[in-house]
């Protein structure tokens, strides 16, 4: 028998620790896998492996369907009230910290094409994530900011969150959901292909039908799976939800092992008939969400994977996300000078491993606590007022129910 989550307090998860550990988690896969740059002679077998950080994104995605539904069901109100208290809040905790990364980059990596309007615009306003020359995977285009087309897939799954959370109400719908987020993929791929490819060929039009929101919604679905499960029974899965929790510690370590496997297989973009079949994108994800679960449900969570530090770095992921490229930029000029890019071997390893790599993260992360107390926390206190005001308090039916922001 499955309980329905509309009936279930989602405020008694106390686990957001642990989202905030994945999140952590997330922004230091992203950051190893763009600082390698720095050391062009860095050994194959690592490049192989920090190439993988490129999934940082997609534990992002996860952490963030978790969180928004966490939220959402505990938010009694009327659907028409939360959901629009969930889009100002939404607006709020992501567009100034972009903008303010769209002004920063500007002046750092100006357009090579010279300023472009239009381009700005759709970025600005989150849809650039739908065509090959928007995003931009072509050659001539203009990432307003670096690694925007993440932001903007997940501004778009905004856009439907408040109808998709409707299948979280149970573990079954939210496994319905992922299904269909499959078919989706495969219906995407196809009629994406058919359209962009003769306009701006296979390149262009590959990466691109990676990066957009039919390919990554099962991603987010997920997430779903994940909350569905911390809160709803399932007398089938309560034996295999009793081992994840007591044996998270072999969840980890079997899950890392296959992590690394995987980083020596190659890497497989869209679904297909040759193996590995899977994307790996989806793969990876999955050994993901067994990893989170398991130490979100686990009464000991591994202090390796959950720990003060990751959970503080996680708080401010998002601006570490925008502003990461600007400190690897300075490392870069700064590599010139110590010659860097000269080092190789055992020695380069080293090197990254020791100094290149830490000093990035720790920069960034001093970085980033500056522009989330003075950039991200005002608007996320607008977004308190505003709500509070008498504009939205003569809609709501009773006071709302104080949410964490997320």
């Amino acid at each position: 028998m499955t309980h329905d989550l509309t009936t279930t307090n989602a405020a008694s998860i106390k686990k957001l620790a642990g989202i905030d550990a994945a999140r952590g988690w997330a922004i230091l896969l992203v950051i190893m896998v763009h600082t390698p740059g720095v050391m062009p002679e860095l050994p194959y077998p690592l490049k192989k492996i920090t190439s993988f950080g490129w999934y940082g994104v997609q534990l992002f995605f996860i952490a963030s369907a978790f969180t928004l539904l966490n939220s959402w069901y505990r938010d009694a109100r009327p659907v028409g009230i939360k959901t629009s208290h969930f889009f100002l809040r939404r607006f709020l905790r992501i567009a100034p910290m972009y903008y303010a990364g769209a002004i920063l980059y500007y002046f750092l990596r100006p357009p090579s094409q010279g300023f472009d309007i239009n381009q700005l615009l759709l970025s600005l306003s989150f849809i650039n994530s739908w065509s090959p020359s928007w995003i931009p995977t072509t050659e001539s285009g203009w990432s307003v900011v670096p690694g925007g087309w993440s932001i903007s897939v997940e501004f778009c799954f905004y856009f439907v969150f408040p109808v998709l959370a409707f299948f979280a109400a149970s573990t079954k719908r939210s496994l319905l959901l992922f299904t269909v987020s499959i078919f989706i993929m495969l219906l995407g791929y196809t009629i994406g292909n058919a359209y962009y490819m003769p306009l701006y060929g296979m390149q262009a039009t590959e990466q691109f039908l990676y990066f957009w929101l039919p390919n990554q919604l099962c991603i987010f679905a997920i997430g779903f799976i994940i909350f569905s499960a911390l809160n709803a029974t399932h007398q089938r899965l309560d034996s295999f939800l009793h081992f994840l929790r007591y044996k998270a510690g072999l969840v980890n370590l079997f899950g890392i092992i296959l992590l690394l496997a995987l980083t020596q297989i190659g890497i497989i973009k869209h679904l297909s008939s040759s193996f590995p079949w899977i994307p790996t994108h989806l793969v990876v994800s999955i050994i993901f969400g067994f990893i989170v679960i398991a130490n979100l449900m686990s009464p000991r969570p591994s202090p390796l994977l959950i720990n003060p530090f990751i959970c503080r770095l996680g708080a401010v992921s998002f601006s570490a996300y925008v502003l990461h490229w600007a400190v690897i930029d300075l490392v870069r000029r700064c590599g010139v000078v110590l010659n860097l890019s000269m080092i190789s071997g055992w020695e380069a390893i080293g090197v990254f491993l020791l100094v290149v790599f830490p000093f990035v993260v720790i920069l960034t992360y001093g970085l980033s606590k500056l522009t989330y107390q003075f950039v991200e926390q005002p608007f996320i206190r607008l977004s308190s007022y505003l709500i509070q005001s008498r504009l939205f308090q003569a809609a709501a039916v009773e006071k709302p129910h104080p949410v964490r922001q997320t």
